[in-house]
């Protein structure tokens, strides 16, 4: 609701004054933030869109008692990604107290510095770079892959977050095989990224399918497409060297790895070195 508002009020009349008033987690430590405004595209997500600051973000942390499960793991994936790119303190604070947020009463204090702080990082990486030509591409981990995964299902399998989450596996086994990424930092991320909660599984998505997605992401340039690789938890930053070697074998170890047909009783793949 938040980007297609804000795409209306970017298009009409060249420009009106918009408040966003984000009633889901993601939302409030994410797509609230910064000025990003659009709608999907049967090509590919968020393909028709304009930068369109908000006068005001007013994010009220009660309405987050509405929400099902499932919305606030969506959220959850998003706050992972914050701490993965620019905050290895804000990842291990979710290390540590993530299961007692989904399974307890939640704790307002607690909840109240995550969503801040990642409001924070958000919002001085845009005032550096509004229109996204540098460093604004650091908040993209995840999502080349995630928005494939959107585009490949309709839109209709998984929520964004979600799609994120995976996408954010993905990444880091890329980084991984590229030698930029311990496996035991991989495994870190792909750890937390499961102990948010079961997502809907990968069954049915094609390799051929997901590249076919890649080729019209908005992140290709210049013929290539570029990914936000992470060095180390709580760095990450635009890789733009081919992956064209490794992504098809990367691709195949996701899908597997987050395919509801897995038996239950096997390990998690390994992270390559």
């Amino acid at each position: 609701m938040g980007d297609i508002t804000g795409f209306a009020a970017a298009t009409y009349l060249r420009g009106l004054a918009f408040v966003q008033l984000p009633t889901t987690l993601l939302a409030m430590i994410d797509s609230a933030v910064g000025g990003k405004t659009g709608i999907n595209h049967r090509a590919g997500k968020n393909l028709i869109g304009a930068f369109h600051q908000p006068a005001l973000v007013v994010a009220d942390l009660e309405t987050l008692t509405t929400l099902p499960r499932r919305e606030w793991n969506a959220g959850w994936h998003e706050a992972i990604k914050y701490g993965v790119i620019r905050d290895a303190d804000l990842f291990a604070r979710l290390e540590a107290r993530l299961p007692l947020a989904l399974n307890q009463p939640l704790p307002w204090d607690w909840l109240a510095a995550v969503v801040a702080d990642c409001c924070r990082i958000k919002a001085a990486i845009v005032a550096r770079d509004e229109r996204e030509t540098g460093e604004r591409k650091v908040l993209n981990f995840g999502h080349t892959v995630g928005h494939a995964l959107e585009a490949v299902t309709r839109y209709r399998r998984f929520r964004h977050g979600e799609a994120v989450g995976i996408g954010m596996v993905a990444a880091c086994q890329i980084a991984v095989r590229l030698g930029k990424l311990t496996p035991d930092e991989a495994q870190r991320l792909e750890q937390l990224v499961r102990r948010v909660g079961r997502m809907p599984g990968t069954d049915g998505i094609t390799v051929a399918a997901l590249l076919e997605a890649l080729r019209h992401d908005k992140k290709v340039s210049q013929g290539r497409l570029r990914f936000i690789l992470p060095s180390r938890i709580g760095w990450a930053e635009e890789y733009c060297g081919s992956v064209e070697e490794v992504l098809p074998a990367v691709l195949t170890d996701t899908l597997a790895r987050f395919s509801r047909r897995r038996p239950a009783d096997q390990p998690t793949p390994k992270a390559e070195s």
